[in-house]
């Protein structure tokens, strides 16, 4: 996988906590180890990755469902 896909989506994963901190926390490793992974300098564990797409997804699904939701109302 491109390097720029790891830190695609956990650049979208800090967004949506709250930033790099937020997302270490979540995640539970130490920040210092966030930065390299989110500037694309080295790829995240996989169980991390997945966490963190995971976390994407989500956040995605229920963006959309409020959509569905809100047009149904309508």
């Amino acid at each position: 996988m491109q390097p720029a896909v790891y830190a695609g989506v956990l650049v979208r994963a800090a967004e949506i906590l709250g930033g790099p901190q937020a997302l270490s926390e979540y995640l539970e490793v130490p920040a210092t180890r966030i930065d390299p992974w989110l500037s694309g300098q080295s790829p995240p564990p996989a169980d991390v990755f997945l966490r963190a797409v995971d976390l994407v997804v989500e956040h995605n699904l229920k963006g959309l469902l409020k959509q569905i939701y809100r047009q149904a109302e309508n």
